[in-house]
């Protein structure tokens, strides 16, 4: 799974896995191992998706979810599907207190989910198409929180300001629209002094300040994704000059994701697509350029 392509890691098909015990690193302990923390989302079965059976009430409220809990549903490992604002109040002082994975889609309903500060076990949670929502929460309250999803939430992309309440989130990954398009995200500023971060992913995102002065403020950080027209080649070799151990699909010359198809995207915003073997010395004068500006920006730090 990679920031790539919309084909490979559609929002739709990621979430966050963490097994049958729930336990995070357990293989080879490091987020720099992709699949770790992720899976397809056909893996939930029936005991861990809530969603309304009653056809006239479409949106989860308490009612109905303690309805629909009487159905044996795992609270510690749950996807919830149209949760209301009350639902979403009503779930967290009723049931969240095992709760350690939530994936939370189409909840076009909320408008706050200061509620899930209040999720104390929480480790991992995904958020899709929510967008009625300003903002995050105040994740202070949230003490074992590692990993952040979330997508098509045009207002929370802009500015997603209430990430820095938290001192343990490892992975965050930013989705835009799922129509297709982008959302402008203000700046890199929301990740400032993220101490524990150790992996970025802005996914169908422009920025409006491409300032990358923020990198310097997470010391923990290995792994940087975005896509490929995002910045400049010149940005992008940039930051390969001044960060040689920091990760990412577009942080080189080219991405290969479709190259088992003959297909190579050249890294830089208005870069073109290539077609291999036939357009193959192009590439590779491609990648001379790059090699030589990651060279030029390094003698000049």
């Amino acid at each position: 799974m990679t920031a790539r392509g919309r084909t490979q890691c559609a929002p739709t098909r990621l979430m966050i896995r963490l097994l049958n015990k729930l336990e995070f690193g357990k293989e080879k302990g490091d987020m720099m191992q992709k699949e770790n923390l992720l899976f397809w989302q056909d893996k939930f079965d029936t005991e861990s998706h809530l969603f309304s059976t009653n056809r006239e009430q479409p949106y989860l409220d308490a009612e109905n979810i303690d309805f629909e809990m009487q159905f044996n549903k795992r609270t510690a490992y749950l996807k919830i599907t149209r949760l209301s604002q009350k639902g979403l109040e009503h779930f967290v002082q009723n049931y969240g207190k095992s709760c350690r994975v939530l994936y939370l889609y189409e909840c076009t309903q909320i408008h706050d989910f200061a509620p899930l500060g209040e999720l104390k076990n929480l480790e991992a949670i995904r958020i899709e198409w929510c967008r009625k929502t300003n903002q995050l929460w105040n994740m202070s309250g949230n003490p074992l929180l590692k990993v952040l999803s979330i997508s098509d939430a045009k207002k929370i992309a802009e500015n997603p300001r209430l990430l820095q309440t938290s001192k343990t989130l490892e992975e965050i990954r930013i989705w835009g629209p799922l129509s297709g398009g982008t959302y402008t995200m203000e700046s890199l500023e929301s990740f400032q002094d993220m101490k524990s971060l150790r992996r970025i992913d802005l996914n169908w995102i422009k920025l409006a300040n491409k300032s990358m002065e923020v990198l310097d403020t997470l010391p923990n950080l290995k792994e940087f994704h975005f896509e490929p027209g995002m910045l400049t080649t010149e940005e992008i070799a940039q930051i390969v000059a001044k960060y040689p151990n920091l990760y990412g699909d577009s942080l080189r010359a080219y991405d290969d994701e479709y190259i088992d198809i003959g297909e190579v995207r050249v890294c830089g915003s208005r870069k073109p697509t290539l077609y291999l073997p036939k357009q193959q010395k192009r590439l590779e004068e491609y990648i001379k350029q790059f090699n030589m500006l990651v060279e030029k920006y390094r003698e000049n730090l």
